[in-house]
Order: structure tokens, then C-alpha cells, then sequence
């Protein structure tokens, strides 16, 4: 444990000694096993400095022998706290009472969340956990973990494996969905092939149905490229289930933006780390005095530690506030790492709108500073991919023909 968490815990008090003699004073205590903290001496005959409340005793009848006058300016740590705190019993009495009922209520579970699902709505899953018993305000021992997942299993024909975690006051339900078997082409339905996006067509391969598109056109969604209704001029129309592959340059687009300001500061490795309770919201320092890190610059964070050792859920943390010390960087290799960055984004952005399956022929970035000082990119990849998809085919009374809308 750091000692300023222990001296925290043990308690101090901050002192005030006038007289004549305190280099005595101070060589008799510091003899006598006493520890003295941060002397400073303000005046010839006036010094503050620091010592455990447990010495304080001690330092006084020290100080009296000398002929000094000691003053207590303030006292601070949990058992300074502690006495002021249980010489008020009622309330006392009232926080012993919290205590209890935050331990009760962490014995139910409070939310209940629902996590894996896709097609099944979690709204379904949740009224299916709600009938099954797992619910707001239920109490975690009631809790029959296998009857409730062989339940959900039964009901949700569409899952194929569940699991029920709970973790504090709330019930984790986790599934998985089973993959559908492709349904059976109906080659006997008559069909057009189309396009299912903008694209110049490259290659047209007409496997069945009649070619309505020549190769080295620009095309547009929805655009017919291969009929299913076939005609010559011998003989009548005939439908059938047009087939066929549409290969096609595409195009797909992201952009990404990165603030140079973020960039400007870099860690040079020193740190300081000083430690905090939070208590419901509530920030008590685990030391004293303001923070003096020492660093001209520096750049803070924080991590959070609950107290689980005991399986409750007390909103108590121990928190790790850290001051790490920075240096300015050149104005334009901040600049030059904010445009990686942002075409990055951008780029990532694009790949994630690009089909898996598709081959990119071309990549196109251009990146600006904007006027906030920011770097915006915008990212283009061609892409040669497979644009064909089937469209059932209308047949009117009248022999006409047109796409299912």
C-alpha cells in the first residue's frame, strides 16, 4: 500500500509551534521515534509542520517543556473522520442502516440486458426471460441458472445456444441464433437479371435469358442487363429464369477528420500517480496538500478500482488518478500523424462499405486542413465486383412484361 494511503488511513494533524526554542524541540521529537512532515518555518519564532494524530500527545508534552505554544490548525485521515463520525449516533445509526440496505439490495437483480441476438427482438427474448423468471426485482438465489436456459431454448426455436450471467445487480443473457439453411432456387419462375447498384460494366456473362446490355456501359440500379424474355424473329416470346454474372467497376466512399491539437503533446514516460475514494459520487483525496508533480507539462488520467472482494455492489472506488508529463512537438510531424490518422479512418470507412468479395483495382485519398485546425480526408476505392441479381418477372393478362416492384 503507498505510505500516503497508509499515513491517510492512520490520520495527521497539521501543527503551528511559536517560541524560541524549536531546532530543540524539533532534534528532542525526532530522537524520540516521533515522524515530523513538511516543516517550513514561516517566521524566526514560528514553524508548521505535520505529524501523526497518535503523536500528538506527545508532541505536546514536548513542545510544553520547551516553553512553546502549540496550535492546531486542522486534522484530516479516516480516523480523525471516524471520531467525529460516531460521536453523532443517529446519524451514524442512519449510515449503518445504508450500509445494510445497499447489501440487501445487491442480493436482487436490478437490469436485465440481453446481448447476441439478431433476427429475435429483444423485446420477444426479454418477455420470454420475464416469464422464465428473470426479471427486475428478482432475488439472485431464487435463480435456477440450467431450467432457465434449457426454458429459453425450448421457447426460442431460433437459438441455438444460451448462457445467464449475473454480475452484481444485473443478469447478462447471451445467445447465439442458428444459421437458416439457403432456400432452393426456383429455376422454373421467370426472371430478370439486374443490377443491384450503379457501376460501368466490364464483363457480361448471359448464362440463360437474352443480353439487354453491352459490355463498356455505364449502368444504373435496377437496370435490366440480362431479359427473361426471350424472343427471335421466328419465334413467339418465351419466358424464362434468366441467369448470369454482371462484373462492374464501383465505386465506394469514407471519410475521416483527426484534430492536429491531439497530436501537438507527446509522453516522455514520467508519471505521477496520486489516489482518490469515491464514495457515490463523492471525491475524498488520499493526500495531502495540493498535487505538485514537478512537471512543467502534463496530461491526466484516471482508472477506477470497485470494491469486489465481497461480492457486494458499494458504489465505493478506489480511484488511480495519474499526471503523465508531456513535451510540445513540431507543428508539422503533429500534422503529418493527424493525416495518417484521419486517412486511416477514412480508409477503414470505405473497406467497410466495400464488398468482401470484391476486388479493389484503384484507391483514391485527398486530405485538407480545415479551418478549425483539424485534417479532413476523403478516401475513393474503385472496386471490380459481381453487380447481378435476380428479379422475378410480372406477366400481364395482355402478355405484357414487367419486374416484380
Amino acid at each position: 500500500m503507498p505510505k500516503e494511503i497508509l499515513r491517510y488511513f492512520e490520520g495527521y494533524a497539521k501543527l503551528k509551534l511559536t517560541g524560541l526554542s524549536i531546532e530543540k524541540f524539533i532534534n528532542k521529537v525526532q530522537s524520540s521515534d516521533i515522524i515530523l512532515l513538511n516543516i517550513k518555518r514561516n517566521k524566526y519564532r514560528e514553524v508548521t509542520l505535520e505529524v501523526n494524530r497518535c503523536d500528538l500527545g506527545k508532541v505536546k508534552d514536548t513542545a510544553g517543556q520547551f516553553g512553546l505554544e502549540m496550535e492546531i490548525l486542522g486534522e484530516r485521515g479516516i480516523s480523525y473522520y471516524s471520531q467525529r463520525f460516531f460521536k453523532h449516533k443517529s446519524f451514524a445509526l442512519g449510515m449503518v442502516v445504508c450500509i445494510l440496505l445497499l447489501y440487501l439490495s445487491a442480493s436482487f437483480v436490478w437490469k436485465v440486458e440481453v446481448v447476441g441476438n439478431k433476427t429475435v427482438s429483444g423485446k420477444e427474448l426479454m418477455s420470454t426471460a420475464k416469464d422464465l423468471g428473470i426479471k427486475p426485482g428478482i432475488l439472485k438465489s431464487s435463480i435456477d441458472h440450467d431450467k432457465f436456459v434449457l426454458g429459453l431454448l425450448k421457447k426460442e426455436k431460433q437459438l441455438t445456444w444460451a448462457e445467464l450471467e449475473i454480475s452484481g445487480v444485473k443478469a447478462k443473457i447471451s445467445v447465439a441464433e442458428g444459421k437458416r439453411a439457403p432456400k432452393a432456387r426456383d429455376y422454373k419462375t421467370p426472371c430478370n437479371v439486374i443490377a443491384d447498384k450503379d457501376g460501368f460494366l466490364v464483363k457480361l456473362n448471359a448464362l440463360n435469358g437474352q443480353k439487354n446490355v453491352e459490355e463498356g456501359n455505364a449502368v444504373k440500379k435496377g437496370q435490366i442487363l440480362v431479359a427473361g424474355a426471350v424472343s427471335t424473329e421466328t419465334s413467339p416470346v418465351r419466358y424464362v429464369h434468366a441467369l448470369g454474372q454482371a462484373w462492374a467497376n464501383t465505386y465506394y466512399y469514407g471519410e475521416g477528420q483527426a484534430n492536429i491539437a491531439d497530436f501537438l503533446y507527446k509522453k516522455t514516460g514520467k508519471q505521477a500517480v496520486r489516489y482518490q475514494l469515491d464514495v457515490n459520487g463523492t471525491v475524498i483525496p488520499l493526500y495531502a496538500g495540493k498535487v505538485d508533480t514537478g512537471f512543467k507539462k502534463y496530461s491526466v488520467s484516471m482508472d477506477n478500482k470497485t470494491l469486489e472482494g465481497l461480492g457486494l455492489n458499494i458504489p465505493v472506488r478506489l480511484r488511480r488518478v495519474i499526471y503523465s508529463e508531456v513535451y510540445e512537438m513540431n507543428y508539422n510531424d503533429a500534422k503529418k500523424l493527424a493525416q495518417k490518422k484521419s486517412e486511416k479512418l477514412a480508409r477503414d470507412k470505405a473497406l467497410k462499405a466495400a464488398p468482401s468479395d470484391g476486388k479493389i483495382l484503384h484507391r483514391k485519398c485527398e486530405s485538407n486542413v480545415t479551418t478549425k485546425g483539424k485534417i479532413h480526408s476523403k478516401v475513393v476505392l474503385e472496386v471490380l465486383e459481381d453487380i447481378a441479381t435476380e428479379q422475378k418477372l410480372i406477366i400481364s393478362e395482355e402478355d405484357g412484361i414487367g419486374n416484380q416492384p
